[in-house]
């Protein structure tokens, strides 16, 4: 049956962030620029992230604009793939939103801090996806996750090598069920993880959630609506990213072949106790 992952997947100490996206929230702007939605914020950093003019997971051109959908009687991101590759991060660049999940500390290693001088608690990091596929997935994947500097590497035959960590929906894969998926190194190889079973094509949103929690064993843990399906863990098991691994979505090439509809993304992090 798989660990039932319910905030994270154990007893959390103190919650440092917990925001979702504003499309149905406080501010509830439906524009023609996803990036200018406002974060809702809760926790600690609300007056920060919640007053913040920007998305912290813009939906972006790449992917399609912000829409009401009157069946769902909600504002959602629609995004069908295209002749190219399309995809978007989470961009930390001043001004824009700035949430970053650090899969590449390491804390065993000769040269890693000692766990009696770290200099806070450990953390556990939470992104929770919301996606419901209309088409597909045909050959253009369909996938969302943590990665580095350009998000195109989580999709099959992407040409970009960065380390990621992500689900995918692919036709070619399990039948097109949802996947874990990762790339520990640059121009390394990518993994499949255990098949999920869940279907992309659904009528109902499926949360696709990825957790990160820091640690002497760190692990990244890969749950499908609250069910974990597999992890990896230790140093020598996290992606090696020399950067700020980032949120983000992509969409493999071929135009009209894989549709889905995201809504609202939620981030989250606490202290392990």
């Amino acid at each position: 049956m798989g660990l039932v992952v319910s905030g994270g997947g154990s007893a959390g100490g103190k919650v440092l962030v917990d925001v979702v996206e504003g499309w149905n929230g406080f501010h509830n702007l439906l524009s023609g620029n996803a990036q200018g939605q406002i974060s809702d914020g809760r926790g600690e950093v609300d007056t920060l992230y919640g007053g913040s003019a920007t998305s912290q997971f813009p939906a972006g051109s790449t992917g399609s604009l912000l829409t009401f959908d009157a069946a769902a009687g909600r504002v959602i991101s629609p995004w069908t793939s295209a002749a190219g590759i399309s995809s978007v991060t989470n961009n930390n660049a001043p001004g824009a939103g700035q949430f970053s999940i650090p899969v590449h500390l390491r804390f065993s290693t000769a040269e890693a801090i000692p766990p009696a001088l770290w200099p806070r608690p450990f953390r556990r990091y939470r992104i929770d996806f919301l996606v419901r596929g209309t088409v597909g997935p045909g050959v253009a994947d369909c996938a969302c996750g943590i990665a580095c500097s350009d998000p195109q590497g989580m999709i099959t035959g992407g040409g970009i090598t960065h380390p990621f960590v992500a689900w995918v929906a692919r036709g070619a894969l399990n039948a097109g069920r949802w996947t874990p998926r990762f790339r520990l190194v640059n121009a390394g190889a990518i993994t499949d993880g255990t098949d999920s079973g869940v279907a992309f094509l659904l009528a109902a949103y499926t949360q696709l959630s990825i957790i990160y929690e820091e640690g002497l064993i760190p692990r990244v843990r890969w749950a499908i609506n609250g069910r974990e399906v597999f992890q990896i863990a230790g140093d020598a098991n996290m992606p090696n990213t020399n950067g700020s691994p980032q949120i983000t979505k992509a969409m493999g090439a071929t135009a009209g072949v894989t549709a889905c509809r995201y809504a609202e993304t939620r981030f989250r992090c606490e202290e392990m106790g």
